[in-house]
């Protein structure tokens, strides 16, 4: 989806207050769709498209009261259907105090073509605004909390979904919640009533994970300068391919002739619901940078951060472990710039 090409049709704002006193407002019409809005709701609606953590989450048998609200939605139901979705996710909400009080914004989107709903969760913030009294003398500037502030464009939302119209797929962000003790995917697993794949964070975490424990198990005092190696492995594939291609990563990690930890390698990350011929996509350049600076942490709190390019330009670093477990780093030719 090419967001700057959004062009919003309807759009309502609905009050879910379960703190306040306003309690549940149900909008009885639209929004007018000014340029400022139609910004507005791009700039979230990116915020959850070119994510690395949003989930693809999948309506299985569209049974969900919101998959039927969205196959059926049109501009003469858009206020009823979407009245109704707020008044469930109130009424899941209310009972429940870490769930934050917020604003309910719909969106019916057109893009290329093809349809969206934007379910936009506005938590409410905190801040601060100043009010003028007006008496008989002239006027009296006063400081005012207000409890109830939206979030700006560039705020990123705790929880949202963009749905294809007609589609069994939504995209979605959203924060766990703890809810009766336990922590509950709310937006995603009660209200829209979805199940969700692994974001790109939680697949590529489960590659990292399953490559620093083999090598915790086969390099043995060598597992810390072995890790160092395997992320500058990773780097390199993401530079040539600008994607997370599980099977190159591989490759580049792990010895050809090695085929034990090839072996242990796949069937952990086929644990995490992926195999060789998985591809992930990143969309945030964030998530390259991670891999492009090595961190090393030792327990009397020394921090040493290693730019990729330093790492493997030969006789700029070294690294070498001794039986007792400790490592000795050395860099050479460094021209210091401030201390």
């Amino acid at each position: 989806m090419e967001t700057e090409n959004i062009s919003v049709k309807r759009a309502i704002l609905h009050t879910l207050d379960t703190v306040g006193r306003d309690g549940l407002q149900l909008s009885s019409d639209c929004l007018e769709v000014t340029t400022e809005l139609q910004n507005f709701i791009r700039k979230h609606v990116e915020h959850i498209v070119k994510s690395d953590t949003a989930h693809k989450c999948h309506f299985p048998d569209r049974t969900s009261d919101i998959w039927k609200w969205t196959a059926g939605i049109s501009a003469d139901r858009f206020v009823e259907y979407t009245s109704d979705a707020a008044r469930k996710l109130y009424e899941y909400m209310e009972p429940i105090e870490e769930i934050p009080p917020a604003d309910l914004l719909f969106a019916l989107m057109a893009e290329s073509g093809l349809e969206y709903l934007a379910i936009l969760k506005l938590d409410y913030k905190r801040g601060y605004t100043h009010f003028i009294k007006k008496d008989e003398a002239g006027g009296m500037v006063r400081f005012r909390v207000n409890p109830r502030l939206l979030p700006s464009p560039s705020t990123r939302l705790t929880d949202a979904a963009v749905i294809p119209l007609g589609s069994d797929t939504a995209d979605v962000i959203e924060k766990p919640r703890k809810v009766n003790g336990s922590l509950v995917r709310y937006f995603s697993s009660v209200f829209l009533e979805t199940e969700p794949e692994k974001s790109n964070i939680e697949q590529i975490s489960a590659v990292t994970k399953a490559i620093s424990a083999i090598t915790d198990m086969n390099a043995g005092e060598d597992s810390p300068v072995r890790k160092l190696a395997a992320r500058s492995a990773i780097n390199a594939v993401l530079n040539d391919t600008g994607k997370f291609d599980i099977g190159q990563i591989a490759s580049a990690v792990f010895d050809a002739q090695d085929s034990r930890s090839i072996n242990d390698f796949s069937e952990r990350i086929e644990a995490a619901g992926l195999d060789m011929e998985s591809t992930i996509d990143i969309q945030e350049d964030g998530l390259f940078r991670r891999f492009s600076v090595h961190k090393i942490k030792a327990r009397n709190g020394v921090v040493i951060q290693i730019p990729d390019e330093v790492f493997t330009e030969e006789g700029l670093f070294e690294a070498s472990s001794a039986p007792d477990g400790t490592v000795t780093v050395t860099l050479k030719g460094l021209e210091i710039m401030d201390v």
